[in-house]
């Protein structure tokens, strides 16, 4: 029986999510340890995901929306919500 192989696509969806939760960790920890939000909150990580991804923004197989979802997140992102959360 032949084995049935992950597309190509699918190896990219993958590494844009496990990439977007590495970013998601690493601007909750440094805001935690600031203890503040930044102006511009998660635009260098934004470009960077950017630039990786740029040549699959055209593939419809390729679920680069959560790059936009990304964005959002950062630019909704509230210190004081993640600060009530720990505290439940």
């Amino acid at each position: 029986m032949e084995q049935m192989r992950e597309k190509p696509e699918g190896k990219i969806n993958k590494s844009i999510e496990k990439d977007i939760a590495k970013a998601k960790k690493k601007l909750i920890r440094t805001a935690i340890e600031r203890n503040e939000l930044w102006e511009n909150f998660g635009n260098i990580e934004m470009g960077k995901l950017e630039d990786k991804y740029r040549d699959y923004f055209y593939n419809i197989e390729v679920d680069t929306d959560q790059i936009d979802d990304f964005q959002k997140w950062c630019w909704n992102f509230d210190l004081d919500v993640l600060s009530e959360e720990k505290n439940e």
